[in-house]
């Protein structure tokens, strides 16, 4: 009985200082948090994926700069059918590869990454085109510079996306590429999706 009232004590003083610290800790970011949270409020939901069973659909997906594959994970779990992985960084390669044994895999710079290699637009229907571009170049944690070859690589992004046509598509990134360069990125990103037929968002 002691030692459950000493743990109780002990989670609701953890409990408060967590609470007081995320309520006085601020970043170069917390405004830009804000007016995005207030500007896209109605844009998405929270799920709960304690209790989600993987569903299986016809949808086919593809994950650019893929990383260890946790957006392919998510987009997996969520039912998509991974079809194609593009990755520069080898031992992040030999992860996708043991873990998406089906999906076809490019260990490669994207740059040189040809489609029609790897799948036939005609023939291979992609639903989505997903991925997070290097985000060194636009991050606080870096120094960004406007010049670092990194951050003109959603264009490869963009090509593909073109190329295919997907149902829909997504790009990940850090916050600071709304407001590098006063913000260019951001809009010439904004404005090449809307340009070949996208609502973005």
């Amino acid at each position: 009985m002691i030692m459950n009232s000493q743990m109780q004590m002990f989670q609701t003083l953890v409990k408060n200082n967590i609470e007081d610290d995320y309520k006085y800790r601020k970043s170069k970011y917390s405004g830009l948090k804000i007016e995005l949270d207030n500007l896209y409020r109605d844009s998405w939901m929270e799920v709960d994926t304690k209790n989600m069973e993987p569903k299986k659909s016809k949808m086919n997906f593809i994950d650019l700069f893929a990383g260890a594959g946790g957006m392919s994970l998510g987009i997996k779990n969520a039912g998509f059918n991974k079809f194609l992985d593009i990755e520069i960084l080898p031992y992040a390669c030999e992860t996708l590869k043991r873990n998406f044994r089906k999906s076809k895999h490019y260990c490669g710079d994207i740059v040189d990454f040809n489609l029609n290699d790897y799948l036939d637009p005609k023939k291979d229907k992609i639903h989505l085109v997903a991925g997070g571009p290097p985000c060194q170049g636009f991050s606080i944690a870096g120094k960004r510079n406007p010049k670092d070859q990194r951050n003109f690589l959603f264009k490869k992004h963009h090509d593909i996306v073109e190329g295919l046509m997907p149902d829909f598509f997504v790009i990940e990134n850090v916050p600071g590429i709304i407001t590098l360069n006063k913000g260019s990125f951001y809009k010439e990103i904004m404005d090449s999706f809307t340009k070949i037929g996208y609502t973005v968002s």
